[in-house]
């Protein structure tokens, strides 16, 4: 048990996950009022890595991103394309790796993991990292098509206490129904 929990602590994130919505959905419609999107991207912040195979010394910004076909041309998305910007509106050095541009034909999906070289000494839980915006762009058929989705910081709680943040004076874990009985 105990070499579980070390090893859990030695993964490869220094934080999982904290943005919301996740998984967020971007739909892609050629035509405006159309009764569905072409295609569709979904994104999700992975996590922050404690540091990237071709960057060891920095950390970096870990997305996932699915693009699905929905329709009947081909799709190609470039994931050198995609810019993620922080809260200030400044862009997050990026997609770093070497993803190449691919062409998803109809019916079909493919999944992408983009990296992003955080500043050194970067605040996560700074005001700058309390949002995202990721810009996307497809090309379905010979139409060049961009779009963007904000995600916003899930706020870390407390995990000792049940009613945090309401400050509750019992935020003793297991002990809390044990001094109920016992007062």
């Amino acid at each position: 048990m105990v070499a579980g929990m070390l090893l859990a602590g030695c993964g490869p994130y220094a934080r999982r996950g904290g943005y919301t919505p996740r998984p967020a959905s971007i739909p892609f419609d050629v035509a405006e009022k159309a009764p569905s999107p072409e295609a569709r991207a979904v994104i999700s912040v992975l996590g922050v890595r404690r540091s990237l195979p071709q960057h060891p010394e920095r950390r970096g910004l870990e997305l996932a991103v699915l693009i699905e076909n929905l329709g009947d041309e081909p799709v190609s998305f470039d994931p050198a394309d995609v810019e993620l910007l922080d809260a200030d509106l400044e862009s997050i050095e990026g997609p770093v790796g070497d993803a190449p541009a691919k062409e998803i034909g109809p019916g079909a999906s493919r999944r992408y993991e983009l990296a992003f070289l955080l500043p050194r000494g970067a605040d996560l839980d700074g005001a700058s990292f309390a949002g995202l915006n990721a810009r996307l762009t497809l090309e379905i058929g010979e139409r060049r098509l961009t779009r963007s989705l904000s995600l916003e910081r899930r706020e870390r709680v407390d995990g000792r206490s049940y009613y945090h943040p309401y400050g509750y004076p019992y935020h003793h874990g297991f002990h809390f129904g044990l001094r109920h009985r016992l007062h």
